[in-house]
């Protein structure tokens, strides 16, 4: 197992470094102020790469699955060490490559719906790592890495709860449709109404099929966990409403991108980081303690602060604040997991004893 931890250590520099430079964009006094421009690489093509990567080759068994992670965490640390040319794009786009290929030959052995909405997502990583090697024009390259991340969680929420309901299933597989249609459809002739109609289809075909579940009582764990997922599909709706609507304000590229990258993403991430981290821990469940919701709620409050009032209103002097409250509650709960996890480990080798 310890032999995994460098990789995630990688995925985890991926987001402090990424946290970084999304605060010197938003007007804070940080070197290296170069960082700035590498904020959405940094996030989606370094931290999720490497993330999903380490997943996926732990779930495959197989040892050469790790060059994935090996790349998009060596991408990571080029671009830290100032290297800002090909080479961290190059591979970065060799490691999407990579997780293609493992989707196609998951898809291949085991043809499944979930196999093949991961094979989607593969595609779009793959598609907006190439793109971006070639025209670092983040607008263009962002809905590409949206597929990327929606179709990993997707998939993952889908086979820990099939849907139970034909009409909501179907739903979200013609909401998926559109959405991958429409990033070969221009934004200028009307793909981002695609865009956002497939997001919001597939948000509120997910909403109906997560409500059906047990949601549990108090503050608890399970709690804990159907809070995340549906503020992470709320967010996901926001997301796809915004994109319909962004043209019509100023900010609203900053209001849709951060209702997803940051509501969306890290709202799952709260919730599914809890298994990993019990995975490497080697414990029985996950380390849960009712202070993780302080950072859930804090996460959404400080996004509504940033996407109705500094991006939809205008109120620019609340968006550097709200901007850093959003690092902070992903910084506390990282702090607070591995704190959890620590604990709970200490715990375990105790009562073995």
């Amino acid at each position: 197992m310890k032999s995994k931890l460098p990789f995630f250590a990688l995925a985890l520099v991926g987001l402090l470094s990424g946290i970084w430079a999304g605060l010197i964009r938003i007007g804070f006094d940080l070197p290296p102020v170069d960082l700035a421009t590498l904020h959405g690489p940094l996030m989606v093509g370094g931290f999720v790469g490497t993330l999903i990567g380490v997943e996926r080759s732990i779930l495959s068994g197989n040892g050469k699955w790790w060059l994935i992670p090996a790349l998009s965490g060596a991408a990571i640390i080029a671009w830290i060490a100032g290297f800002h040319q090909v080479a961290p794009y190059f591979l970065i786009a060799a490691s999407a490559l990579l997780v293609l290929l493992q989707a196609i030959l998951l898809l291949s052995s085991s043809p499944t719906w979930v196999t093949f909405v991961q094979f989607c997502g593969a595609m779009c990583f793959a598609g907006g790592n190439i793109r971006l090697l070639f025209n670092p024009l983040m607008p263009a390259i962002v809905p590409f890495w949206m597929g990327f991340v929606l179709c990993f969680i997707l998939a993952t929420r889908l086979s820990e709860n099939p849907a139970k309901n034909v009409l909501m299933g179907s739903l979200i597989k013609v909401g998926l449709v559109v959405f991958l249609v429409s990033l070969i459809v221009p934004f200028h002739l009307g793909g981002y109404y695609l865009t956002g109609g497939g997001l919001v289809a597939i948000a509120l075909g997910m909403i109906y099929i997560e409500v059906q579940t047990d949601q549990g009582m108090g503050w608890s764990y399970k709690r804990y966990s159907f809070a995340a997922i549906m503020l992470g599909w709320f967010w996901l709706l926001v997301s796809g409403i915004g994109i319909m609507l962004w043209k019509e304000h100023i900010y609203g590229y900053d209001a849709t991108t951060h209702s997803f990258f940051v509501g969306f993403l890290f709202s799952m991430v709260f919730i599914h980081a809890l298994a990993k981290a019990s995975y490497l821990a080697g414990l029985s469940s996950p380390p849960f303690h009712p202070v993780l919701f302080v950072w859930l709620i804090l996460l959404s409050a400080s996004l509504l602060l940033r996407v109705f009032a500094a991006d939809i209103l205008h109120i620019t002097a609340l968006k550097k604040w709200s901007g850093l409250l959003n690092g902070v509650s992903i910084l506390g709960f990282l702090l607070t997991l591995i704190s959890l996890t620590l604990i709970s480990k200490h715990r375990s080798n105790h009562e073995s004893v």
